[in-house]
């Protein structure tokens, strides 16, 4: 049985802060990157492989602004589950 990770983003024009919670629903700092598209994708890519699982298999939600739409959209591109 695949788990699945929730992870929330606070999207900012120059930095992302990402944190998930784990499987036994504790909250973990992942730590920021960059808030480019390509940053945060990087970065999302690596916490998924921590967790032994693939980037569609995360659920995201992010801080709803100008930068975290487009980010979203992105995620959204490559199969990330981001409720709307």
């Amino acid at each position: 049985m695949k788990h699945t990770y929730h992870i929330g983003l606070d999207v900012h024009a120059e930095k992302t802060a990402i944190a998930y919670a784990g499987s036994d629903g504790s909250l973990e700092s992942h730590g920021s990157c960059a808030s480019s598209n390509l940053s945060v994708e990087r970065t999302l890519r690596k916490l998924a492989a921590k967790l032994g699982t693939q980037l569609k298999h995360l659920k995201v939600c992010y801080e709803a602004g100008p930068t975290g739409f487009v980010l979203a959209r992105r995620l959204m591109e490559l199969g990330v589950d981001v409720p709307a």
